[in-house]
């Protein structure tokens, strides 16, 4: 799946107009360590990455006149969404894509056509959910409970004090999951009213915190990929599959990845900022979606593995930014000598 991602990635830049983007993006990707091992988080964040790399394949390489574009996105994005409680994101990402390319009144139409497939897709999961809990829930159906549980982790800087919260804990007995995930929405609302009430000095510690806590670790994505695939309870030997000071390499390895690919995506976003190449549309769908991903990494104290999905974009920046240091050391070519002087 991964190796299917570095494909799309490669295609999606326009490897005949843009070909050392595409190949230095795509080898990015094929290097990202979470992206080649072996990990127990193919159904979600792999599976999500690839399907999310397919929309945005679909929605720039897709002509807007060709009528199977709006359904395959619609029904694209409601399976991908399953995969991950995105539906907002991934909602907002593709609608505001639509109403930037096309006119006002076709805006309107195409999104709306959209969004009757996105329900479309979501109708055999939405009816499981009824039958099953007798509630009208369109997605997956912990959403509600992450929402409740990860905002009040902002209201504490050790987890093992929620255990003293009493409204936390009362809202965690709740043995019903339907009932649960619906008030975790009701305790995601009170925990930031409780945040802004606190004032602008704990909101930019909570933001300091929240965004130090998800960007500047690996660790989850690398324990998750090293782990056995099978159930660890199940086999006996080491909960992990590689060696400590084979996992300490690695850990190494994605920190200087990390830190190669963030130093090129800083330069990448002021060259495609300088050069206008955001106007690009095969890099609308992804910069949409990694500004709404960030913001809500940004509100809700989520796991580091979460980013997973974001580092396409990043990827893609980088790799402009490194192609552009190069194409700046490089000498320039055909410069004509220069007359000597008589003087």
């Amino acid at each position: 799946m991964s190796a299917g991602t570095v494909i799309l990635i490669y295609f999606l830049l326009d490897p005949a107009k843009n070909h050392r983007l595409a190949r230095g993006s795509a080898f990015l990707w094929a290097l990202y360590p979470p992206s080649i091992m072996a990990t127990n988080l193919f159904g979600s964040e792999i599976l999500f990455t690839f399907f999310l790399i397919l929309l945005a394949f679909i929605s720039s390489k897709w002509r807007e006149d060709w009528l199977l574009k709006l359904p395959a996105l619609g029904l694209l994005t409601a399976w991908t969404a399953l995969i991950r409680s995105t539906l907002a994101v991934l909602v907002a990402s593709m609608i505001g894509i639509l109403c930037f390319r096309l006119p006002c009144r076709k805006a309107i139409v195409s999104s709306f056509i959209f969004m009757l497939f996105v329900a479309l897709g979501l109708v055999p999961w939405t009816l499981r959910n009824w039958n099953v809990f007798h509630r009208f829930i369109p997605v997956c159906t912990n959403e509600g409970e992450f929402l409740g549980r990860h905002t009040t982790y902002l209201l504490f800087d050790n987890p093992k004090d929620l255990e003293e919260n009493p409204r936390y804990m009362a809202w965690r007995s709740t043995t019903d999951e339907a009932s649960r995930s619906i008030q975790g929405y009701t305790m995601a609302i009170a925990n930031w009213q409780e945040i802004l009430g606190r004032g602008p000095a704990y909101i930019g510690h909570v933001l300091f915190r929240t965004l130090q806590k998800t960007y500047s670790t690996d660790d989850e994505i690398l324990f998750w990929s090293v782990k056995r695939s099978y159930g660890i309870a199940q086999f006996p030997g080491p909960p992990t599959a590689l060696p400590y000071k084979t996992l300490l390499h690695w850990r190494w390895f994605t920190a200087a990845f990390y830190f190669f690919v963030l130093f090129g995506s800083l330069v990448g976003m002021i060259v495609i900022w300088t050069k206008n190449m955001l106007c690009f549309k095969n890099l609308h769908f992804l910069a949409a979606t990694f500004i709404l991903f960030f913001a809500a990494n940004t509100i809700v104290l989520a796991k580091p593995r979460y980013h997973f999905a974001m580092m396409p974009f990043l990827v893609i920046l980088s790799a402009a930014g490194y192609l552009h240091l190069l194409k700046k050391l490089q000498p320039a070519e055909n410069e004509k000598a220069i007359p000597p002087s008589n003087v």
